[in-house]
């Protein structure tokens, strides 16, 4: 989705800049030690959205709006000029809300897929090397995070053991507490359903409104939208599946359908 929507807005794209170094500092606003070994790359921070002192807002702002340059963030964009940008990140929804509610000029798109998608798409990841996974330990390390929303969860939390098990409570947390914060109702917000766009063309044009560009090229849509991400699979079942998956057994299924349920977000489960 970043691709297709930089290419039709000739933006620049950020790949992830909110990489968190193990010294608790934004990894990218720092001129130390400027590589992603040091970062635990599943970690996520949670920031309350008017949080009054937050250590992190200058940080934030830095990768927000000031130039970047390093092999990390840029493994996404072709060299050319550009007078937009598009960040793309997979580790900012805990602190969306913060975000929109102090940067209120800034568009984000919010997107949400279907979770037994997710799960199985980084459970074929990390087989093939890509690091995903969640530690309970970043949950609790965070006492704001679990005062605020996810101490009903604990048990649960603590007792799952397997793979798909640790990364549907990971793709709930990551939409849990910003559908339980508004995130979806603030102006400069928009909720995208990630398996909606497969449905036709049409489904991008609230996106191109809402970002100011007025429509979309045919043209570049298709092309763009035909190529499998770099960063994922290449095989997509549709939304909600129940056939034969290679990475997820049933009982991982039912697995997420149940937790998906105990944190709310059934209506999730079968987006289409």
């Amino acid at each position: 989705m970043a691709d297709v929507i930089s290419k039709m807005t000739r933006a620049r794209q950020i790949f992830e800049p909110f990489l968190l170094h193990r010294a608790g500092y934004f990894l990218f606003t720092a001129h130390r030690d400027p590589t992603e070994a040091n970062c635990d790359l599943n970690y996520e921070l949670y920031i309350r959205p008017e949080s009054p002192s937050c250590r992190y807002k200058d940080q934030i702002a830095d990768i927000l709006f000031k130039p970047h340059r390093n092999s990390w963030c840029d493994k996404m964009c072709r060299h050319g000029i550009y007078r937009k940008r598009l960040i793309k990140d997979i580790r900012a929804n805990l602190f969306m809300a913060y975000i929109a509610h102090n940067w209120p000029s800034l568009k984000i798109l919010w997107v949400v897929r279907n979770p037994v998608d997710v799960v199985e798409s980084q459970v074929a990841m990390r087989k093939v090397g890509y690091p995903f996974d969640w530690n309970i330990g970043h949950i609790k390390s965070q006492p704001e995070l679990l005062h605020d929303w996810l101490s009903p969860f604990l048990p649960e939390m603590e007792a799952a053991k397997s793979l798909p098990e640790r990364l549907c409570h990971k793709w709930c947390i990551e939409n849990f507490i910003p559908f339980k914060q508004g995130v979806a109702s603030r102006p400069n917000v928009l909720l995208v359903r990630y398996d909606n766009l497969v449905a036709g063309p049409q489904q991008w044009e609230p996106i191109m409104r809402f970002l100011g560009c007025g429509g979309y090229d045919a043209g570049i849509l298709g092309r763009e939208t035909a190529k499998p991400s770099k960063v994922s699979r290449k095989v997509v079942l549709g939304p909600g599946s129940r056939q034969e998956r290679k990475h997820l057994c049933p009982e991982d299924m039912d697995y997420i359908e149940r937790t998906v349920r105990l944190y709310g977000l059934d209506g999730l489960l079968s987006t289409a």
